[in-house]
């Protein structure tokens, strides 16, 4: 995974502002991963011009599977547009889901296997 420059890019300043350099951001191909204190949001392109983002909350031990696993939630709306109300709307997301916000904001979709 390549480590991001965050702050070459100005959208992203507010993510900066409220939780500096606690805030991971890293790339593999097309998906960029944003990480802070166990959570994470994965972001993936659409082949319809958007993005669409998972994520994940802190992992916590299945003790039935023996296995780390995390909550994973979607913004409701579906993803976003790669144009600036679109952009804005993901980094308020990422702002509200790091600060600890979940559910009403976002919509609980299951539970995922995570390796840390």
């Amino acid at each position: 995974m390549e480590n991001l420059g965050i702050h070459s890019f100005p959208a992203f300043e507010p993510l900066l502002e409220r939780f500096g350099d606690d805030l991971a951001c890293s790339r593999d191909g097309a998906s960029v991963s944003w990480s802070l204190d166990g959570q994470m949001a994965s972001v993936i392109p659409r082949a319809d011009g958007t993005v669409g983002v998972t994520f994940f909350d802190r992992p916590t031990l299945d003790r039935g599977r023996s296995t780390r696993a995390s909550a994973t939630y979607r913004p409701y709306g579906g993803g976003y547009a790669l144009a600036n109300r679109g952009v804005s709307r993901m980094v308020e997301d990422l702002l509200a889901f790091f600060a600890g916000v979940r559910e009403p904001r976002f919509a609980f979709v299951g539970i995922e296997d995570r390796v840390d």
